[in-house]
C-alpha cells in the first residue's frame, strides 16, 4: 500500500521527525511500507528479532508482556500519530514486549537497517531519537507516579479527560471509549471489576456510561476530582 500525503504529514508531526529536512524525511520513509491489519493481529511477539519500528497512522495497538504463568501485563496502548519499537529496532535487537492490534489499524513500517545507516550519517537525527525516547521514558515515570498517587476512580477520570477535548470546550458532552473496557482497565493498572466499580463511583460526579459512550455532565467537576477532589 502506497504512502499518502496525509501519511507523510503524520510522520512529519512526530517529535522524532519534526523539522527534519525534506531530503532526510524522504530517505527515512523511502524504505517504509504502509500496511493494514484487522483487530487482534499480532505484529510481533516478545523475543522476536526487531527488524523494524512502526508509526501508527490509525487505530490502537496494545504492547504487553507475558509472564511464565500466562498472565498478561499491559505496558502501553499506542494511539494514532505515535511511533513505537524504535529502541528495540535500533538498539536492543529484539522486541522486549509483544504487540497486538487492539482495533483495526493502519501502520507505517520502517525497516531498521536502512534507518541505522541513515542515523550513522546524520548525528542530528540520532539526537532526535535520543530525545524522543527520553520523552517517552518520562511518560512512563509519570504514569507509574499516577498509579501510586491516584485512586482507581481518579485514574479512570484522568483517562476519560484525555479524550474529552471537545467536551472541555463546551463544558459537557460525550466521549467514545477508544477501545474495549478490558484493555482500558489493564492500561490503568487495575482489574476489570475495579474499573467497573470506578465507573460506578464516577456517577456521583455526573459521569455515566452507556456501552462505549461516556456522558460527562460537567468537565470541570471531573477535572477537580481527578486532581484530588472528592466525589
Amino acid at each position: 500500500m502506497s504512502i499518502t500525503h496525509n501519511d507523510i504529514g503524520a510522520v512529519k508531526a512526530l517529535p522524532l521527525f519534526e523539522d527534519l529536512p525534506p531530503e532526510a524525511l524522504s530517505d527515512t520513509i523511502g524504505h517504509a511500507v504502509v500496511r493494514q491489519h484487522p483487530i487482534r493481529t499480532m505484529l510481533f511477539v516478545q523475543g522476536d528479532d526487531a527488524d523494524r519500528f512502526f508509526v501508527l497512522l490509525g487505530g490502537w495497538v496494545k504492547l504487553f508482556r507475558q509472564a511464565n504463568n500466562g498472565a498478561e501485563a499491559i505496558i502501553e496502548v499506542i494511539g494514532p500519530g505515535e511511533s513505537f519499537a524504535e529502541a528495540a529496532a535500533l538498539g536492543l535487537g529484539h522486541y522486549p514486549v509483544s504487540a497486538e492490534c487492539a482495533t483495526a489499524v493502519r501502520l507505517l513500517e520502517v525497516p531498521a537497517e536502512p534507518f541505522k545507516k541513515q542515523l550513522a550519517a546524520d548525528p542530528e537525527l540520532m539526537l532526535r531519537i535520543i530525545a524522543s525516547l527520553s520523552v517517552r521514558l518520562k511518560g512512563f515515570v509519570r504514569r507509574n507516579e499516577l498509579l501510586i498517587t491516584r485512586t482507581a476512580s481518579q485514574r479512570v477520570a484522568m483517562f476519560l479527560l484525555a479524550f474529552a477535548s471537545e467536551c472541555s470546550e463546551k463544558g459537557s458532552g460525550s466521549v467514545k471509549l477508544p477501545y474495549n473496557k478490558l484493555l482500558i482497565a489493564g492500561r490503568l493498572g487495575m482489574k476489570p471489576e475495579t474499573f467497573s466499580r470506578a465507573l460506578s463511583e464516577l456517577r456521583q460526579i455526573g459521569v455515566n456510561v452507556s456501552r462505549s459512550e461516556v456522558l460527562i455532565d460537567d468537565v470541570r467537576t471531573v477535572e477537580q476530582f481527578a486532581n484530588g477532589g472528592n466525589a
